[in-house]
């Protein structure tokens, strides 16, 4: 693999990560108030809460904006 073949995965992967925002915001500005609180509180299969894992893999820009 080239110096070059990174540069493109690394211009994809921004990119990915750039649509995957648009689409957390539009979701999130798609929810009823009400239903905010019960979906980021909500469990996944490690028991981990929609809340704590937005926190500990700092992408707090899917909610904070």
């Amino acid at each position: 693999m080239s110096f070059l073949d990174f540069n493109v995965l690394d211009i994809e992967c921004i990119g990915l990560i750039k649509k995957f925002e648009v689409l957390g915001r539009l979701i999130i500005e798609n929810l009823k108030f009400d239903d905010i609180e019960l979906i980021f509180m909500e469990k996944d299969f490690k028991d981990r809460s929609v809340l704590k894992i937005i926190t500990q893999n700092e992408i707090m820009g899917f909610i904070v904006k």
